[in-house]
């Protein structure tokens, strides 16, 4: 009986941690310019809360698939994404940004505009929730996980 209930705690804390391991990745990519775009895009993603919705259409989510995902929103560069490891430029990032904010953008620093585009992406997902009728993604998974 010892040995099923070590095995079943071994077998937990394995799943816990192997959980724990893709939003792990995701929050230590350090934001600098010339980054590539893939890392940017998984950043982002995971900045506006919405892992969770990539993964449910790329289970094992890459730079690509999180600048599809992207993309599939209407988030992208005019031109559109490069390839998932070509660097990140500024200028790249002030097409991103709301059209308002896009004429003060080369006074900006990278860090300012990068909280200028996640702010819009924010807005963005809001919308898209509100559409599908949820105020934001976490109570999306709410009401998912309290109907199964």
């Amino acid at each position: 009986m010892r040995r099923h209930m070590w095995s079943l705690g071994i077998l937990l804390v394995g799943s816990l941690f192997l959980t724990m391991v893709p939003a792990t990745l995701h929050a230590e990519i350090e934001l600098k310019e010339g980054m590539s775009q893939g890392d940017f895009a998984l950043w982002l993603v995971n900045a506006v809360g919405a892992m969770g919705k990539m993964s449910e259409r790329y289970p094992a989510a890459t730079g690509k698939d999180a600048l599809d995902f992207l993309t599939s929103l209407g988030v992208a560069p005019e031109g559109g994404w490069g390839k998932s490891d070509e660097a990140l430029t500024k200028e790249m990032l002030c097409g991103l940004m709301a059209e308002a904010d896009q004429a003060g953008c080369s006074g900006m620093s990278f860090d300012d505009v990068v909280a200028k585009v996640r702010d819009r992406v924010e807005e963005i997902f809001k919308n898209f929730n509100k559409k599908l009728g949820f105020s934001s993604l976490e109570s999306k998974f709410v009401a998912t996980s309290q109907s199964t």
